[in-house]
């Protein structure tokens, strides 16, 4: 069971956390970016500029100092309007250009030719509606402010799990749902910084629910259901994703198994032990799991 559990918050974390790591990248990548474009963007020289005509919206062949090529509209001796930038990196932009840098809609290519990202940009940011694509075969679709995700969107595993939902500062948080790549819900309810975290229910890969109750970074944590193949199997208290403090064992039925503390996922303290007809069958002082001291349940008269 532990290996099923942990199989299941770990396959439901991989997503967001998966998102996270990639969305380091492509900001190296950004930044990168950011220092071939520094000097035509705060410095539009003739230097800089050797080939550049300086008069409105005149199309032209840029060659940067920096070695990349632009070929496109501009005005006053930078980019405007729409044009096409070579990065001597191997990037590839096409698109539109606002005082030298990509503002509205445009595509940026991978060196190898693939997209890369497609969408809208402000002020050489990504920032509105768009799709970003890793090279590994991952993706985001959705809304973007000043280079990071906020707000609704999707993000898709090559292996084909994925994730829908919020998001904020870049991570996965407020209202979501990861499903398995088979497309059966992995987990649907609150996240934050990119965990579960608040309400939800986790469910097996056959769609079944696994669990339903409060969650703390990733953990369950707080009150919450677990259940085995359709069937009400604990409910009570959860920690660090064990049970532990006051809960309810259940047999299928809904019929009692035991009631009381736990500890550390084990009954612990005290508790009452029943009989498949709900018949009390000792009820006392539990130690990880053992019967300490018996207590005798009240002959029926």
């Amino acid at each position: 069971m532990k290996t099923v559990v942990k199989l299941l918050l770990c396959t439901a974390l991989a997503v967001c956390s998966g998102a996270s790591l990639h969305a380091q990248v492509g900001n190296m990548e950004d930044s990168i970016l950011r220092q071939y474009e520094r000097k035509d963007n705060v410095d539009a020289t003739d230097r800089e500029y050797e080939n550049a005509v300086r008069t409105n919206a005149q199309y032209a062949t840029m060659r940067l100092s920096n070695g990349d090529l632009y070929e496109g509209y501009i005005i006053d001796g930078l980019p405007n309007g729409t044009g096409t930038r070579r990065y001597a990196n191997g990037l590839r932009y096409e698109g539109q250009w606002l005082d030298g840098r990509r503002h509205g809609e445009g595509i940026m290519y991978q060196a190898n030719g693939n997209k890369y990202y497609e969408g809208e940009w402000k002020e050489g940011m990504r920032h509105g509606e768009g799709t970003f694509y890793w090279p590994n075969g991952d993706s985001f679709e959705g809304t973007w402010v000043d280079d990071k995700r906020e707000g609704f969107g999707i993000y898709r595993m090559v292996e084909g799990d994925r994730y829908e939902g919020n998001w904020h500062n870049d991570q996965c948080s407020g209202k979501g749902t990861s499903y398995w790549s088979n497309g059966n819900k992995l987990y649907e309810g609150e996240w934050a910084e990119g965990t579960m975290n608040g309400e939800g229910s986790l469910f097996l890969s056959d769609g079944s629910l696994y669990y339903k109750g409060a969650f703390i970074n990733g953990r369950r944590h707080g009150v919450g259901a677990e259940f085995n193949m359709g069937n009400l199997i604990y409910y009570g208290e959860w920690q660090n994703g064990r049970r532990h403090g006051e809960g309810t064992l259940y047999v299928p039925g809904g019929i009692k198994l035991y009631e009381g503390q736990f500890f550390e996922g084990k009954e612990h303290g005290h508790g009452t032990l029943y009989d498949s007809f709900g018949e009390v069958v000792y009820e006392g002082e539990w130690n990880h799991g053992v019967r300490t001291e018996e207590v005798s349940a009240p002959a029926a008269e």
